[in-house]
Order: structure tokens, then C-alpha cells, then sequence
């Protein structure tokens, strides 16, 4: 009764029939029940922490795959745009300078804004250097209050050029760079531009064929002679004499948070991966 030899119908029954011609077996079925639950509970606990740490380990390891094949297609978009527009400096922005570093083309002056290469390399730990030994010349803008790609990967980055061909400028300003003014950035185009190029000839004359001094040659798009901001307000009025409906500007294809659209590759000589 009950499952066990205590309960208050037992002792009733006990009480009509007598102690002595009464027995009440302990089917033990609570002690059983009260196993079972624990043993349960943990293995639910168990399955819980597995799927969780299965679940984890998933998007970690699938996320850098993910960031592979990412890069992978960013690097082939950009590859193609190089040798569809020839450009003749290249402007990034933080996972935009990774994609410009892996790209297989020649060396050209490079504009770098927060690059995060090394932020890069620690998320899928990888060991592959970057250098910018061979570009013709570098100028690196970071900001002093950046909290999501570190100043001192930039520094790092500077001292691994030849001496004269590149620069470190460090704005007050945090990752998003929002007191950048027009002004500051033409005077940057037009130095990556001016000092990139003479040093491209340069190594060419010394037999560098990691350089290709064709793209300086005179060609229409931009010259020395014409100023950014001028060529720059021609491009704005070419494109608004453009009708059809369809027809964009070409768009960085990963320059992480701080990427803006270029014009349209028929009217820049500026390329932005």
C-alpha cells in the first residue's frame, strides 16, 4: 500500500486487522524514482554543456572559415577591378588593407586608414607576415583613440618599410575617423600619389619588377598635372549627365565599417579594396 510499509492507510489497516497478522513490504519504487531523477538531470546537464560547447566551438572554427573565404572573394572582386581600371595608388580601409595586402598585383603607393591586419592575423592566428618593404610608398592615417584596431599594430606595420617610403599619421580621432575633413584627405591623395610614383619610377630605372611603371604614363584619367579636386568635381558632373537608371558607382568590396564608395572606376584613378 502506498509502495512502502508507512502511510496512514497502513496504519488503518493495521489497526482493523492487528499488528500481528499485518505486513507491509518496502517496494523501494521512491528510492528508484528519486535515482532516476538524478541521473537524469545529469546527463541533461551533460548533453546541455555539449551541445553549448559544440555550438561554440562551431562558430569560432566556422567563422574563421568563413573570414578565409571572405577574404578569398574580396581579393578575387578587387583583383579583377585592378586589372579592369589600372590604378595608380590604392586607398583601404581596416579589412580593406588585408585585402589589398594579398592581393597579387603590382606594388603600388598605398592610402591606409586604420589598417587591421594584425587584428586579422590574431583571429585566425595565423603567422603569415605582412610587410611593406616593397611598396613604393605608404602613408598610414590611425587614430590615437582607437579602440577596435590598436595603434601600435599601425607602428608595428611602419617598421617594416624601407626608410623614406612610409608614414605614420596619428589623428586625434577614435576608429571611425569623423573629423576627417576634404582638405586633409586631397593633401593625402596627393602625396600617396606624387611621392608613390617617383619611387615607382625609381625602382623601375634599378630593374624592380615588382613595380609597373605603365601605369604612370599619361593616359587621360589623372595626370600630374591636374589636381584631385579638380578631376574629382569632373568625375561628380560625368556621372550626373549619366541618365540610364541602372548605373552605380563601384563599391569597395570589404573596407569593414569605414568603407565609402568610390566613383565609378571610368572616372577615378583611385581604387578603394
Amino acid at each position: 500500500i502506498d509502495t512502502g510499509p508507512t502511510g496512514s492507510k497502513q496504519r488503518l489497516v493495521q489497526r482493523a486487522v492487528g499488528r500481528s497478522k499485518f505486513f507491509a513490504p518496502d517496494l523501494k519504487t521512491r528510492r528508484l524514482l528519486f535515482w532516476y531523477t538524478v541521473l537524469f538531470g545529469a546527463l541533461l546537464i551533460v548533453l546541455v554543456v555539449t551541445t553549448v560547447l559544440i555550438g561554440v566551438a562551431g562558430y569560432v572554427f566556422g567563422g574563421r572559415g568563413l573570414s578565409v573565404l571572405l577574404l578569398r572573394s574580396s581579393v578575387r572582386i578587387a583583383t579583377e577591378a585592378f586589372h579592369n581600371f589600372r590604378p595608380q595608388i590604392i586607398v583601404a580601409s581596416a579589412f580593406g588593407a588585408v585585402v589589398a595586402f594579398n592581393m597579387d598585383i603590382p606594388k603600388l603607393p598605398l592610402l591606409l586608414f586604420t589598417p587591421a591586419q594584425d587584428m586579422y592575423r590574431r583571429y585566425l592566428r595565423t603567422t603569415d607576415p605582412i610587410s611593406l618593404r616593397h611598396y613604393p610608398y605608404t602613408l598610414i592615417v590611425h587614430g590615437s583613440r582607437d579602440t577596435v584596431v590598436l595603434l601600435e599594430d599601425s607602428i608595428r606595420l611602419v617598421e617594416t618599410s624601407e626608410l623614406g617610403r612610409c608614414r605614420l599619421e596619428v589623428i586625434d580621432d577614435d576608429h571611425n575617423l569623423r573629423s576627417l575633413t576634404q582638405e586633409e584627405v586631397s593633401g593625402w591623395v596627393e602625396e600617396v600619389y606624387k611621392r608613390g610614383r617617383t619611387n615607382v619610377l625609381a625602382l623601375a630605372e634599378e630593374g624592380d619588377k615588382g613595380v609597373d611603371p605603365s601605369l604612370y604614363e599619361p593616359s587621360g584619367v589623372l595626370s600630374p598635372e591636374v589636381p584631385p579636386e579638380e578631376e574629382y568635381a569632373k568625375a561628380e558632373s560625368v556621372d550626373e549627365d549619366k541618365t540610364s537608371p541602372g548605373t552605380t558607382g563601384s563599391y569597395s568590396p570589404s573596407a569593414g565599417p569605414d568603407y565609402a564608395p568610390s566613383t565609378s572606376v571610368e572616372d577615378s584613378d583611385f581604387y578603394l579594396p
